[in-house]
């Protein structure tokens, strides 16, 4: 857009995906009387029309009266005398935005919607991150049943991705049957240096006939580039990403643990189905049992959705709706939250919640309006203590980054937060515990509960938290002595306890963490950047102590037999286990013995408890011994517990025995 700067035009008309992220782009253009600003524009920014005095006519092809509007900073620049064209159906909210800012303009909705979708996971004005590039990267969806079905008869007629492009480069686009599969449609183009979207029209358009098990649309480089993905999330298996390499095709399911990958689709026709997509939908349950349905909406629909209808039922009872007064456009996240009522069982009850109605339509894919859950119904609730096991390093410049959402955490929730920071690769590394390393694709990385994959940023954990702090299906108490007198062994005696009867094995776990340890060098990659909890004041590698590192664990995934398989509900299980410390501890004053019960079926730590090195109880000589005999003796001299005599007192601490009394000598 800076090549318009002092452009002697009356007209510009951008293309759609256009970043028009600076006022400076229409620096000089005091002769432009029309602009239109196309659909899903990025990065846009609202003192656009800075240099704009003489704009007559502004032609809005997107829908961001929320966005632009309610501010009034868009129409500050402009006259009163400017017309604003909007998509049909639009006219009232924007008066109603432009009333609410007091720069009322006159509002024509003559702009008809397209007949064309942009189908994608990425919303495209989202924050890019960037992928390290290889020869024959590629990218791609994959559609289900529900997909083709709801697309018959309609075509797809361009791919779009957002790339860095540093070199000459063909890009081939193609769709096909399934993933790698017979090709039905390509197109390849060469293509320069950029960084931007870029849309590729298919030479010609593959109209979907709904026979189609499975339809892959996607896109193949011959050359280095770099792909962006962005903070959104998508579905399993629905995006895939090709490392390529120079020996060729290797597509894999997109992990999105960093996020949906920067790629769309073009899907064109006049039967276009109604869709409303969930996303980050979640189940959560306050202290009190009371449960939530949590969650995003995004509308791929064209034109103004006004309103939709969620559904839920619970053991396939009888659906309960609710009706969602949201005006939704495309490219948006709307949140909603709606309660869950109705008979809930003892132990598990599959929940299932899904959209009916976009407006006054049906919703057209289910596969992406429908979510499923379990809710465990129980008449004993149990606290719940979340763990956080980081994977972490001292060479990870953005580990930092987890170090302060770790610390955050353990501030705000001190009583139910148990981190556990699993180093790899430097002097804190646990042989033990390094197993777990391999769960994470890069540093740093976290998993909470083993159930969550993702960045151990502090909001991400706080989020993931509140999904997790009230929804135990089991408890775990903990007792903790020590086992001898040089405080090498602890005895650790365990109680478990089910809400109802499990079908699955579970098992516990014991794990030893260290603070204070060091001080070691951190590398630090926001030294003199943006704000990290203190970080970005110190130097590229800075010395810091470093807690909560992971010393030791007895079994990654839990002691047989430490619970009974398939344990019964509402009974307690108790487990005595001798837990020798480990030589790499530097203080055991700032140890914490944690202990962990895990599903064996799906990994998950269903709940844990801990004790701090205050909390483990002094040395007993006595436990362990089930019973003493000894003989008559009363002759006023001490004996071992051998009945061995003494001569005079005892000199050493322990239990002896002097007329028929066990005394103590401490």
């Amino acid at each position: 857009p800076y090549a318009l700067c002092g452009a002697k035009v009356e007209e510009i008309v951008f293309p759609a995906n256009t970043s028009i992220f600076d006022d400076a782009c229409f620096q000089g253009c005091d002769q432009l009387k029309s602009l239109t600003i196309p659909s899903h524009a990025t990065n846009f920014c609202n003192t656009i029309l800075r240099y704009c005095s003489a704009l007559e006519h502004l032609y809005v092809h997107g829908y961001y009266p929320d966005m632009n509007f309610a501010n009034g900073e868009l129409l500050q620049y402009t006259k009163e005398s400017c017309t604003v064209h909007v998509l049909r159906g639009m006219k009232q909210i924007y008066l109603d935005k432009m009333a609410e800012c007091g720069r009322m303009r006159t509002v024509v909705d003559d702009i008809e919607p397209a007949t064309a979708i942009d189908v994608d996971y990425s919303l495209g004005y989202q924050c890019m991150n960037m992928l390290l590039g290889c020869p024959k990267l590629g990218a791609g969806f994959l559609l289900t049943k529900d997909q083709i079905q709801a697309y018959k008869g309609c075509q797809i007629a361009s791919f779009q991705l957002h790339i860095a492009n540093f070199e000459e480069n063909n890009l081939t686009v193609m769709v096909t049957k399934g993933v790698g599969g017979e090709i039905l449609s390509q197109t390849t183009v060469a293509i320069g240096a950029f960084n931007a979207w870029r849309k590729i029209a298919f030479d010609k358009p593959y109209v979907i006939t709904g026979e189609e098990e499975e339809l892959f649309i996607g896109v193949k480089s011959t050359g280095g580039l770099l792909m962006s993905y962005t903070e959104t999330t998508a579905p399993d298996n629905v995006l895939w990403f090709d490392w390529g390499g120079l020996e060729g095709t290797n597509w894999q399911p997109w992990s999105d643990a960093e996020g949906a990958l920067a790629i769309a689709y073009t899907i064109e026709g006049d039967n276009l189905p109604a869709n409303i997509r969930m996303t980050e939908t979640t189940l959560t349950a306050d202290d009190q049992g009371n449960h939530r349905i949590k969650g995003k909406l995004e509308s791929c629909t064209i034109g103004l959705v006004d309103g939709c209808d969620i559904a839920y039922s619970i053991n396939g009872g009888e659906p309960v709706t609710t009706h969602l007064d949201l005006q939704m456009v495309a490219k948006r996240h709307y949140e909603f939250e709606i309660p869950v009522s109705g008979e809930v069982g003892a132990g598990k009850n599959q929940v299932d919640v899904w959209v009916t109605k976009v407006g006054d339509r049906p919703d057209g894919i289910d596969s992406d309006s429908h979510a499923q859950f379990t809710l465990v119904g129980q008449s004993e609730r149990y606290e719940r203590k979340v763990v956080v096991e980081e994977g972490t390093g001292t060479w990870c410049g953005y580990c930092p980054r987890g170090i302060v959402g770790m610390r955050t955490m353990l501030e705000n929730h001190p009583d139910n937060f148990i981190p556990i920071a699993v180093h790899d690769d430097d002097n804190m590394y646990s042989s033990s515990y390094g197993e777990l390393n391999w769960r994470f694709g890069g540093f740093p990385a976290c998993t909470m509960n083993r159930k969550y994959d993702f960045d151990p940023n502090a909001a991400d954990l706080e989020k993931f938290y509140q999904q997790e702090v009230n929804q135990a299906v089991a408890r775990i108490d903990m007792e903790a002595q020590w086992a001898d007198e040089a405080q090498t062994k602890v005895q650790i005696k365990t109680v478990s306890r089910f809400a109802f009867d499990m079908t699955e094995e579970y098992r516990i776990a014991y794990a030893v963490t260290e603070s204070g340890v060091g001080p070691y060098p951190q590398a630090n990659y926001y030294s003199g950047g943006e704000e990290m909890g203190g970080f970005e004041k110190e130097p590229g590698a800075v010395s810091i102590l470093h807690d909560h590192v992971a010393r030791s664990i007895s079994a990654l995934n839990g002691e047989p037999g430490s619970v009974p398989v398939q344990p019964k509900g509402m009974t307690d299980y108790e487990y005595s286990y001798t837990l020798s410390l480990p030589d790499n501890i530097d203080n055991k004053e700032n140890i914490q013995l944690v202990v962990l019960l895990i599903n064996q079926d799906t990994g998950e730590i269903v709940n844990a408890d801990n004790v701090r090195f205050s909390g483990i109880s002094a040395y007993d000589i006595t436990v362990g011994i089930d019973e003493i005999i000894i003989e008559e003796t009363t002759d006023n001299c001490y004996h071992d517990l051998q009945g061995r005599p003494i001569n005079g007192n005892p000199t050493q601490k322990g239990i002896y025995i002097i007329n028929n009394k066990k005394v103590l000598v401490r």
